[in-house]
């Protein structure tokens, strides 16, 4: 036979559920203050994250349309023809030395 605490006597012919206390008015609106600041940060987390969203949407069809872009590609073609270019007018440059230098 087990012993048990004097506490335990005690609280043997108690019900095994605890009692709720009434609420009070202070409580009521403490409760419904905290709910009230709740869903404002939760209404400003979905606005935030809705504009995330429609920022990100944009700059993502901004950047595929500057990737599609005539100018781009013909910048960039004339980048590599002034390169080429320049290419050769070291070459010539090089070879003018040379001659002059023999």
């Amino acid at each position: 036979m087990k012993k048990r605490s004097h506490s335990a006597a005690l609280t043997q012919g108690r019900d095994q559920q605890v009692e709720q206390p009434a609420t009070t008015m202070k409580h009521d609106a403490r409760v419904a203050n905290v709910r009230q600041r709740m869903e404002k940060k939760k209404l400003d987390f979905d606005k935030n994250f809705n504009e995330e969203v429609a920022r990100y949407i944009k700059q993502n069809q901004l950047t595929k349309r500057v990737k599609c872009s005539p100018a781009l590609v013909s910048n960039g073609q004339t980048l590599a023809k002034k390169r080429e270019e320049a290419q050769v007018r070291a070459k010539m440059q090089m070879r003018a030395f040379q001659n002059s230098y023999n």
